[in-house]
């Protein structure tokens, strides 16, 4: 499945929004979590305490690729 990541780093902390529109396990939503904390961490330098992830879980219908076109 493909995401869609929006990553703001600040000086102090680091925020990701996650939007899908189609919901992963509880474990793959863990790996996804330590995966971008490691990630952050590992190239900037950020402290994995200060990543906060957020993921949004919308219905197909609710997206629109183009076109004015539902994506359903």
């Amino acid at each position: 499945m493909t995401r869609h990541v929006w990553t703001c780093r600040g000086r102090l902390t680091s925020f990701s929004s996650s939007c899908t529109p189609r919901s992963d396990t509880t474990e793959q939503k863990r790996a996804f979590f330590k995966h971008v904390a490691n990630g952050l961490h590992d190239r900037l330098g950020v402290r994995r305490e200060d990543v906060f992830i957020n993921i949004v879980i919308e219905a197909d219908e609710n997206w629109s690729f183009g076109k004015g076109q539902p994506w359903i």
